[in-house]
């Protein structure tokens, strides 16, 4: 996820919350996503793509 900034307040606990492994392994699958902690690759800032 991308914010303007370093996320602050509300925005950063939110952030932090779904980016937990609970959330990740439970929640997100159920939404038709993958889960970071599944993810083969990753994609940095500027949109290059490396294996994890």
């Amino acid at each position: 996820m991308y914010t303007k900034g370093k996320p602050t307040g509300a925005t950063k606990s939110y952030l932090d919350y779904f980016l937990t492994k609970d959330v990740q392994k439970n929640i997100v699958p159920k939404l038709g996503y993958i889960g970071l902690t599944n993810m083969k690759v990753q994609r940095d800032a500027d949109g290059k793509v490396t294996e994890k």
